[in-house]
């Protein structure tokens, strides 16, 4: 399948984007997920990769998110867009967003800013695990902006 995607770009971040593409039409579900987190999470300093959990899903098609967790298990194998958005509340020092599939990773690394995101096109097989991990060393715990502010998204884009 072969489409090109209307998208409107803020400040490098998607905002918007053809839904009827997304959802694959009225008669044919592409696989897609989307949640947002509604409160802040605490990130203990300095304690290895903590799962971003988004407690209110929008889309889930495949029913594959654990809001309890933060992990999404692939149902639906072939090539996925993920990707994930962080606002930090605060703190000053080393803090990073990393997007994993699988066995393939993608990171950024926010030390001068408090907000971030990133993006990950890879294959997965069923029973894959999608993830956004945090780290920060700031010197204390340090909250994420909850609000909606910090998302994790999955398209299914193709076999």
């Amino acid at each position: 399948m072969s489409a090109v995607v209307p998208v409107q770009v803020v400040g490098g971040i998607v905002k918007a984007a053809d839904y009827n593409w997304l959802v694959g039409g009225s008669t044919n579900q592409r696989p897609t997920f989307f949640a947002v987190q509604n409160a802040a999470q605490s990130i203990a300093n300095n304690t290895g990769s903590i799962h971003l959990k988004c407690q209110s899903v929008i889309r889930d098609t495949d029913v594959a998110y654990s809001t309890s967790t933060g992990i999404y298990t692939v149902a639906t194998a072939g090539m996925w867009s993920f990707t994930a958005t962080l606002q930090w509340a605060g703190g000053a020092g080393t803090r990073v967003l990393t997007l994993g599939v699988g066995s393939s990773y993608q990171s950024v690394d926010a030390t001068a800013d408090l907000r971030h995101g990133t993006a990950l096109i890879a294959y997965a097989n069923v029973g894959d695990t999608f993830v956004a991990d945090v780290f920060q060393s700031t010197g204390g715990a340090v909250n994420t902006s909850g609000n909606g502010l910090c998302s994790m998204s999955a398209v299914w884009i193709g076999s």
